[in-house]
């Protein structure tokens, strides 16, 4: 899934310690601020830029995958448990013209 188009995303990868560094009130607000585009990702003291850049590299992978195998991949994902999960909003579901999975 795309860090880019979901505040869930990012937020698995800050401290998730609610510290306020960032000017905000939680790890969660800080990363719907992100993702918004209000603030850049640096503004968490302990969000390294490595962690960042890694999970970027492995998304793009599985992205990859679904585009070149399409219904093989996403039953795949079923047999190894996946779930759908409906898209936040129309705009998202169009923007992204991707299926969403869980685990």
């Amino acid at each position: 899934m795309s860090i880019n188009n979901n505040p869930y995303e990012l937020y698995k990868l800050l401290p998730k310690t609610n510290c306020g560094r960032c000017l905000l009130p939680s790890c969660l607000a800080f990363a719907a601020a992100v993702i918004r585009g209000h603030l850049r990702p640096d503004a968490c003291p302990d969000l390294a830029r490595e962690t960042l850049l890694f999970a970027k590299r492995c998304e793009e992978p599985w992205r990859q995958l679904a585009d070149e195998h399409g219904e093989d991949y996403f039953a795949l994902l079923t047999m190894f448990g996946a779930q759908q999960v409906e898209p936040a909003s129309k705009e998202r579901e169009v923007d992204d013209a991707r299926r969403i999975y869980t685990f």
